[in-house]
């Protein structure tokens, strides 16, 4: 007991407390390199991460209570008001940690009990030493000679920590803990203790704490090395009896495997179905040792009934011929119970009963033993089933059999349903094959036609590129068909590459409307339609183009319209001459004339200009023939319409006819010829007012319009429209109104005369223009001919310039 109390007293002077930290800190430093050690060795041991977390707070703890301690002179008057309480806090926190460490594991679940031990107890610990290390600074402030050991603050921390030491013994003795660790928590329990009871001489230090801590860690570190010793020493004799099973495993997993891969030669082995299941049951029979062995397999006919297919007796060391055996599933509940339920099925007690004696009887055995059932699963489809029997031996199954017999049943499996889809596959390739067939029979067919017919048929992809070609089409571009496939059709097809307004435009553009163009080609004058071919949403999937050498028709066509012309401009001189001296006798300067006279010269005046106009009609159509050529300026249209309505008043009144026009206070110009202009507005006039009735209205109105036209982009165009009270136009005639020399029937047809030009020129003049012209009527209620032309781009500037400068105006910036 002297040496004790020796010790004791060493213990509490300045040169064995740090001596007392050192031997502490390397206690808790060894248990921490052994713990780490073990993490390393079972990484997944969640004991190994608790000792690291536990031994690394003790470190931490102890490295601070040095640090202070080699900062903090005990001399100073700062370490009696700082030094006692703090060590008393390092000591209960590590008693804490300690406990976590070591004793909650052994409680039946840990796990809900550390965060309210560990988390709880630090912060009640926490409390607890902000309220006591208050108190004893100001006591300290006040008396700097009061001794810490000894105060009821002292004796209220070792209470607390005689209580949690009493609690863990408590725990430890009912869960019969290590020995090791009971000395340790008993060793700490008699240093708090005694400390309790016996304070001792040294003002703020407790030495009969030391005492017991420099026995209890020392104990922990051994603790801990004798633990992880014995888990080892246990890892390492499992690893062993591990090792000796999975020899043991391996070598029966080798067999299996032989057995495994004979079967899967077998069943590669043949395209056979037959064969192939008969190889794979006896692979299967001698893998296991069984008795029989046969496989069915699902008919395809009457639902239900199976086909005992394979089979093998090792006995007999011969094919049992199975070929022929038919039966019904509802003669075998057992075997139906087994494809209902897609399971193995195992009997290794064989009671005598009739199902049993009719399952063996089909696999050809008069006695009955342990029997397997596997079902042949292929994709949650049952194909059929393998039945295995040791009636022979009675030797029971074993679950190794049933695994590898699982195994085996699945390339079985799979065997029936390559082969299945092998068949279908076939079948599949003799209908594709007649279908290809057909097809080819279907295409020279559609070949023939198109040969047959006179016009060049060029047909194409959705890229542009030309596919096929007939005879007609080879004669007319004089090449080949093999120089043709392949090729784009804009090099056949010049105007694809335009839109209405002469923009660039691609395949992919087209919409369902086809495209008429005429062009010449190596000396050829060639009419082509094109149309694209639209899937079913609505997406381009190809073209059909007809062309046809209208060279021959257009030089008769020329010849006509040259002889016309001729013609026309040798009657303009006579008829010119015939006026003149009409309008001179008329006029009485070749001397006077009667009443009746001038009358008679009056007609033939009337005639006359009714003759030059028909010739100015055959003129002007002739030359259309060809190009237009327009000279285009910013036209002012209402003065244009103003001028064209003045020119006519007369003429409509004389009828009884008024002319109006109304017109905006403001309109853009046009982009246009003035003269065809003008001769456009001249004659949509003469129509209005030839075929109106008298006492009958012409109107001429003028607006901005948005269209398309034909382009598939919105453009800015001025909409004119001249409308009338007349005779209207018949639904079926309104389609061909605007064809040379068509004439409608109407009242006013013999009165009005012409030669039914008019409508064409003018649909020719506004096309020129890059408008479009179209009628609205109704018989007995009158017409309306409307027409579209670009507005000027100088016009469309202004405009924006103007309604940015609004913008801006209004803009609060």
């Amino acid at each position: 007991m002297s040496a004790i109390a020796a010790l004791h007293e060493l213990l509490i002077s300045p040169p064995a407390g740090f001596l007392y930290h050192l031997i502490l800190l390397l206690s808790i430093e060894a248990g921490l390199g052994m713990a780490v050690h073990y993490w390393r060795r079972s990484p997944a041991e969640p004991w190994a991460r608790r000792l690291i977390l536990a031994f690394g707070g003790l470190l931490l703890i102890r490295a601070v209570m040095i640090g202070i301690a080699l900062l903090v002179r005990p001399d100073t008057s700062i370490f009696p008001a700082l030094w006692p309480p703090l060590d008393r806090l390092c000591s209960f926190l590590s008693l804490l940690i300690i406990v976590w460490a070591f004793v909650l594991p052994l409680l039946p679940r840990p796990g809900r009990t550390d965060f309210w031990v560990l988390g709880g107890g630090t912060i009640i610990i926490l409390g607890f030493y902000a309220l006591l290390s208050t108190w004893w600074y100001f006591t300290a402030a006040q008396t700097p000679d009061a001794y810490f050991t000894g105060s009821w603050p002292d004796r209220a921390w070792e209470v607390g920590q005689v209580i949690l030491l009493g609690t863990a013994i408590g725990l430890l003795l009912y869960r019969r803990g290590p020995s090791f660790l009971l000395v340790s928590l008993l060793t700490l329990l008699v240093g708090h203790l005694l400390q309790l009871v016996f304070p001792g001489s040294h003002p703020h230090v407790a030495g009969w704490v030391r005492v017991s801590d420099l026995v209890a860690y020392p104990a922990l570190a051994i603790l801990v090395y004798h633990s992880i010793s014995t888990e080892l020493q246990s890892t390492a004799q499992a690893f062993q009896q591990e090792l000796r099973e999975i020899s043991q495993d391996a070598l029966q997993r080798t067999q299996e495997l032989i057995f495994l891969l004979d079967a899967n030669r077998n069943v590669n082995a043949s395209l056979d179905l037959i064969t192939v299941l008969q190889k794979v049951v006896q692979s299967l029979v001698d893998g296991i040792g069984a008795g029989y062995g046969i496989i069915a397999l699902v008919g395809k006919g009457e639902a239900g009934l199976m086909r005992a297919v394979a089979g093998y007796d090792p006995l007999d060391q011969g094919v049992w011929q199975t070929s022929d055996v038919c039966f019904s599933l509802k003669q075998y509940p057992l075997l139906e119970h087994v494809i209902r339920r897609r399971r193995r099925v195992v009997v290794q007690e064989v009671e005598i009963s009739a199902q049993l004696i009719a399952i063996h009887a089909l696999m050809g055995s008069v006695e009955i033993g342990p029997l397997m059932i596997i079902p042949l699963v292929h994709r949650k489809e049952v194909l059929g089933l393998v039945l295995l029997s040791n009636a022979n031996s009675q030797k029971l199954f074993t679950a190794e059999d049933g695994r590898f017999a699982e195994a085996l049943a699945q390339q079985v499996a799979a065997a029936v349903a390559n082969a299945r889809l092998y068949r279908q596959v076939d079948e599949q390739r003799r209908r594709l094959a007649d279908l290809l067939r057909a097809q080819r029979k279907e295409t020279r067919e559609r070949q023939a036609i198109l040969e047959s017919i006179a016009d060049g048929v060029v047909v194409g992809d959705a890229q542009g590129k030309i596919t096929m070609v007939n005879a007609a089409a080879e004669r007319i571009f004089g090449r080949s068909q093999r120089e043709l496939l392949g090729l784009p059709i804009r090099e056949f097809y010049p105007r694809l590459q335009e839109g209405g307004n002469g923009r660039q435009r691609s395949t992919s553009s087209w919409s369902g409307e086809g495209i008429h163009t005429v062009f010449e080609r190596e000396g050829r004058v060639i009419e082509g339609s094109l149309a694209p071919v639209l899937s079913d949403g609505n997406s381009l999937a190809g073209f059909v183009a007809v062309f046809r050498d209208v060279t021959k028709e257009r030089q008769a066509e020329r010849a006509k319209s040259e002889f016309v012309s001729t013609v026309s401009h040798e009657l303009r001189t006579p008829l010119t001459s015939i006026k003149g001296y009409a309008d001179l006798l008329g006029s009485g300067m070749a001397g006077e004339i009667s009443p009746q006279q001038k009358t008679f010269l009056g007609t033939i005046c009337t005639n006359v200009e009714r003759m030059v106009k028909l010739v100015n009609d055959l003129i002007s159509i002739s030359e259309l023939g060809g190009v237009v050529e327009l000279q285009r300026e910013a036209v002012d249209v209402t003065q244009v319409i103003h001028e064209a309505v003045e020119t006519w008043s007369p003429r409509a009144a004389e009828r009884e006819i008024i002319i109006t026009a109304e017109l905006p206070s403001s309109l853009p110009p046009v982009d246009a010829d003035p003269s065809r202009l003008r001769q456009i507005m001249d004659h949509l006039l003469s129509n209005a007012c030839k075929f109106t009735y008298p006492g009958g209205k012409v109107s001429v109105r003028a607006e901005l319009h948005e269209d398309t036209a034909g382009t598939g982009k919105r453009n800015t165009f001025l909409l004119i429209s001249v409308s009338d009270t007349g005779v209207g136009i018949a639904a079926e005639d309104q389609e061909r109104i605007f064809e040379r020399f068509y004439r409608a029937d109407n009242p006013l047809q013999v009165e009005a005369g012409g030669a039914g030009v008019g409508l064409a020129i003018v649909k020719s003049l506004v096309e020129a223009h890059g408008g479009r012209i179209w009628v609205e009527s109704w018989v007995g209620e009158g017409s309306v001919f409307s027409f579209l032309l670009p507005v000027a781009q100088s016009a469309l500037q202004e405009q924006d310039d103007r309604n940015t400068e609004v913008l801006l105006h209004r803009s609060p910036l």
